[in-house]
């Protein structure tokens, strides 16, 4: 590997003279893959020279880095410490030396989103519509929202845009919103709820389904994680008067619990509970499904989509662009998309 050497010494006699960069290369990518096989193909590298740039890493910082376990790389906690560092640096490195205009006609690279199914299939067919004709070398790839390190995929810039909704979000990113919907009821067409009226006390007696994006407990009772900063909710809150009452804390709470929205319509059509969806799917899930939408009875937030990418990539040309086509490939969608 034929490395860029820098003439600067930093903390911990580290002498960046004789330090090859490419050994940051290497140590990003077993970061992120946790595996010296998988982080070998995304370098473009044989095994062998990954092993052999982590031992001169090693032995260049003193540090074993990472250690084998069952599941793969295990980083040390000087691994740890070292990680957001490097990959700021390496992503602040892309983004000076790309291009200052963007051409995406000709541009063969790769954006990552993360985003939750229902983004992914309410919202993404019109993007991926509009990526492919303007600029067709151009990879896509979703990253799974429920993941618990998100912010750390954004430090690290394995994700450029997050689409989800976020109550706060740390200095280090911004945000645009995309689109707002809101929360409505689905239930069997023989359900007990469809007959008479839906009062709230009816509602909460009733066995349903929840989804919480992580499939976890991570989030406690709020239905918000906070990582270093990034607070996202993972899940629906139902609300009683002034009241926000999250699922968790009903009188019934929620018989199943999954990790995503799609399964929704045919788990309650098996079981016969009710579920609580974003009305664009809730009704594209009554047309495909034969289900009844439900209004509940009170009256739901709407739930802003906010898209978030990190400050470093704010100038970036190339991300420019695929915000913008992004904002304007949603506002063909949402207005076609049921009401």
């Amino acid at each position: 590997m034929h490395g860029i050497h820098l003439p600067v010494v930093i903390g911990g006699g580290v002498d960046l003279s004789r330090f090859d960069l490419n050994l940051l290369l290497v140590f990003d990518a077993v970061m992120r893959e946790r595996s010296v096989l998988r982080a070998s193909r995304t370098l473009n590298l044989t095994q062998s020279a990954v092993s052999h740039a982590l031992g001169r890493l090693r032995q260049l910082l003193d540090d074993d880095l990472f250690l084998r376990d069952p599941s793969g790389m295990r980083p040390t906690p000087r691994a740890e410490t070292l990680a957001v560092p490097v990959a700021e640096a390496l992503a602040l490195l892309r983004v000076g030396l790309a291009p200052s205009a963007f051409d995406p006609a000709a541009a063969e690279l790769t954006f990552t989103l993360a985003a939750s199914d229902y983004v992914t299939v309410a919202l993404l067919p019109h993007f991926l519509a509009a990526l492919r004709s303007q600029a067709p070398g151009v990879t896509l790839r979703i990253f799974p929202l429920g993941r618990l390190d998100l912010a750390m995929q954004m430090d690290n810039g394995r994700v450029d845009i997050a689409i989800s909704w976020f109550e706060t979000l740390p200095p280090r990113f911004r945000r645009m919103e995309l689109v707002s919907d809101r929360e409505t009821i689905v239930a069997p067409p023989d359900h007990p709820l469809t007959q008479g009226p839906l009062t709230l006390e009816r509602l909460l007696a009733t066995p349903h389904i929840a989804v919480d994006l992580t499939g976890l407990d991570e989030a406690g009772e709020s239905g918000f994680i906070d990582e270093r900063g990034l607070k996202r909710r993972t899940r629906i809150e139902r609300l009683s008067g002034e009241h926000a009452v999250p699922l968790a804390m009903t009188e019934t709470p929620p018989t199943l619990t999954v990790p995503n929205y799609l399964i929704v319509p045919d788990l309650v059509m098996a079981s016969g509970m009710i579920a609580t969806l974003p009305r664009r799917l809730a009704e594209a899930a009554c047309h495909q499904h034969n289900l009844v939408l439900l209004d509940p009875p009170f009256d739901y937030p709407p739930i802003r989509l906010d898209a978030i990418w990190h400050e470093m990539t704010d100038a970036s040309a190339a991300h420019v662009w695929l915000r913008e086509l992004l904002v304007e490939a949603v506002a063909q969608a949402a207005p076609a998309l049921p009401r």
